[in-house]
């Protein structure tokens, strides 16, 4: 299903009277969405700890993000595109590689150490880019203007979907994220100037 149609299952539920009475009907959009949110996230975070192969599931393609060069610290960087799950071992961050090969990844960098390569050969990854993630910004320290821009494969909150993008959603899941959604509804208390306030927060 598609974004705008979770939402609307979830205001069925909300209104079919499957929630308790102090939270029926009383819910600007925006907070209702937010309420999703936190559920989705939690959902994933579980799904996370269950089965950490299945989080591929769950991601959006960010095909074209371009990158530019920090003088300051002498090295290629770019914003990430969305704010992510807060998932372990920066798990949330599926793939990050060139734009028009989707099999060939750059080499993720632990910051302050040397690639993370495994098994592989340094005689084999020496031409291989390789990409750091420092808050919301990910750097290249060896990186050519030729893969300029990258593509990325992501697992972001739930906001960052657009309307018609496809939410994954296991089978008997939306039941839990209802579930899940009720619980908040009744122990956090959110208000559209909460978001406001976080929005306007978030651009100083």
């Amino acid at each position: 299903m598609n974004k705008a149609q979770l939402i609307e299952l979830v205001q069925i539920n909300c209104s079919g009277g499957r929630v308790s009475k102090d939270v029926h009907g009383k819910y600007h959009p925006l907070v209702l969405e937010r309420y999703i949110e936190l559920a989705y996230s939690s959902l994933l975070v579980g799904s996370y700890e269950k089965n950490p192969k299945n989080i591929d599931l769950y991601q959006k393609v960010y095909p074209s993000v371009s990158f530019t060069f920090d003088k300051t610290r002498g090295m290629h960087y770019s914003e990430l595109p969305a704010k992510l799950v807060e998932l372990p071992n920066q798990a949330a961050i599926v793939h990050v590689g060139p734009q028009k090969d989707h099999n060939y990844g750059f080499a993720p960098v632990s910051s302050g150490s040397g690639p993370i390569f495994g098994e592989l050969e340094v005689n084999l990854i020496d031409d291989v880019p390789e990409y750091i993630v420092e808050g919301t910004n990910i750097y290249y320290p060896n990186i050519t203007d030729d893969y300029n821009p990258v593509l990325m494969k992501l697992i972001p909150v739930f906001s960052a979907f657009g309307r018609l993008d496809t939410i994954y959603m296991p089978k008997g899941q939306d039941t839990a994220l209802f579930g899940i959604v009720n619980q908040l509804m009744q122990s956090l208390k959110i208000t559209p100037e909460d978001l406001n306030n976080d929005n306007n927060s978030k651009q100083v």
